[in-house]
């Protein structure tokens, strides 16, 4: 299998986007964007089937299958993983996970060189987040890992300057302004949309170097507990907030 000629069918749905995308090597066959979350569960498959159509793909000649692993939108990383865990079972195909905001950072590290911190929306006044630093060959290193924190702490405890962008940028923007004053750059909200073609092409590079299949072992990076666990464990006393 030659990384060159590797079919990759991406598929994203950690934020209110759904994002389905079929790379051939270096090169995008096809992308499919829809806006809004109670789309993820109703056309997911509609848009992968969609995809295959207009690419004149088949199913069964792609060679890896790739999804969002979060965080995100506990819905939408379910139906997001069990999709893609169903398409690469029935296809015998081999999955791998790519972090959520890992995608987001790829997606700008090749026009900026230095801080980039991706920020997605967690609501509760929290944000999911963390930092990488764009080197100088475009390779993008992990300097913070992946939390679910405050933003007003979060911004007093980064070096400067950084670059800011996705959904939870678009709901704290004057906190940035105010706490990071002229250390910030601000991308506008179209940059902060995960691409499935950016999660297919990390996918790919990280599958021909280790040739991991996922299928049994993926599961969402939730981050913080979803919803019910956290009231269950709220009644037990046994809940402590990130702060």
């Amino acid at each position: 299998m030659a990384g060159k000629g590797l079919k990759t069918l991406a598929i994203d749905t950690a934020t209110r986007y759904s994002s389905v995308a079929l790379v051939n090597g270096d090169k995008v066959a096809g992308e499919n964007l829809l806006c809004g979350q109670k789309n993820h569960s109703e056309k997911l498959l509609s848009l992968v089937d969609e995809l295959f159509k207009n690419t004149q793909v088949s199913p069964e000649s792609i060679d890896l299958i790739a999804v969002s692993s979060g965080p995100g939108s506990f819905t939408g990383l379910r139906v997001g993983i069990s999709t893609a865990q169903g398409l690469a079972f029935s296809l015998g195909k081999d999955l791998t996970g790519v972090s959520t905001l890992e995608v987001l950072a790829s997606q700008v590290c090749c026009m900026y060189q230095g801080f980039i911190c991706p920020m997605i929306d967690a609501r509760k006044q929290q944000v999911y987040t963390c930092l990488y630093k764009c080197a100088e060959k475009g390779q993008l290193e992990k300097v913070i890992g992946e939390t679910v924190v405050g933003p007003e702490k979060w911004f007093l405890d980064l070096p400067a300057p950084v670059l800011f962008l996705g959904d939870g940028v678009c709901s704290y923007r004057k906190i940035i302004k105010t706490t990071m004053k002229k250390n910030c750059t601000i991308l506008p909200f179209y940059f902060g949309i995960p691409r499935a073609s950016t999660l297919a092409h990390i996918a790919m590079k990280r599958y021909l170097k280790n040739r991991r299949n996922e299928l049994e072992q993926i599961a969402p990076m939730y981050i913080r507990p979803p919803d019910a666990e956290m009231k269950t464990n709220i009644r037990k006393g046994s809940f402590n907030p990130v702060v």
